[in-house]
């Protein structure tokens, strides 16, 4: 499992490209971490993670 910072720096891309990814659909990722509490006021918690199988993918739909 990587962080979005590490995937960024593997792209050679920032880390708000890799969240827009994220959100499209183009990549999977898994939060860890302090759950998040609904109604509680504080922000989602946890870190979000994106595992090195869907790097694999990545790479290879780019080769391809």
């Amino acid at each position: 499992m990587r962080s979005v910072r590490e995937v960024a720096k593997l792209y050679r891309v920032s880390p708000a490209t890799i969240y827009r990814w994220i959100n499209a659909g183009h990549l999977k990722a898994v939060r860890h971490g302090k759950p998040y509490i609904p109604g509680s006021g504080a922000p989602e918690g946890g870190a979000i993670r994106i595992p090195d199988s869907e790097l694999e993918y990545v790479i290879s739909e780019e080769v391809a």
